[in-house]
């Protein structure tokens, strides 16, 4: 049986579709396993609260207080490191009685976050976090102590942690 002429056309034509196709899907699989890509949780309805997000922000400003904190490697724990944390009043006291909850991550990998309570341990308020990677770490605090409620968001260039 013979050919004829142009029996080749289809298969070109798919040919093209399918190198079109293929990488896309090749960038769709490293787009949605990218560590450093991060969508905020529930950004819809942080946009339909953001008035009262303000809100809380100027009644934590007003409240005068302010985080101080630590960020210490762990003998003989590579790789994790301990936060310490101490609230103060806008005179530099230390205030007694607070919870303190934490999430902290590195700004490059923002989609990997962690969270914890900040214990008392007797000093500071503290808790220990593996955090390997160098360079800039978010920490947000958000603390509570009879009722009143304090935020406050910071950045701290953290070293390398050595074996």
């Amino acid at each position: 049986m013979a050919r004829s002429k142009g029996w080749y056309w289809p298969w070109i034509i798919v040919g093209i579709l399918v190198a079109g196709i293929v990488p896309n899907l090749v960038l769709v699989a490293v787009a949605l396993n990218d560590p450093s890509f991060a969508v905020v949780d529930d950004y819809y309805e942080k946009a339909r609260h953001w008035d009262e997000e303000m809100a809380r922000r100027r009644a934590s400003r007003a409240l005068g207080w302010h985080v101080e904190f630590a960020v210490d490697p762990v003998e003989g724990r590579p790789g994790f490191r301990r936060v310490h944390a101490t609230v103060r009043d806008r005179d530099g006291r230390p205030l007694q009685g607070c919870r303190i909850e934490l999430e902290t991550f590195h700004n490059a990998r923002a989609a990997y976050r962690q969270k914890a309570s900040l214990e008392w341990d007797g000093r500071t308020h503290a808790a220990t976090l593996p955090m390997r990677r160098a360079g800039i770490w978010v920490f947000r605090f958000d603390v509570t102590r009879k009722g009143e409620q304090f935020s406050e968001t910071a950045r701290r260039e953290l070293p390398a942690v050595l074996p």
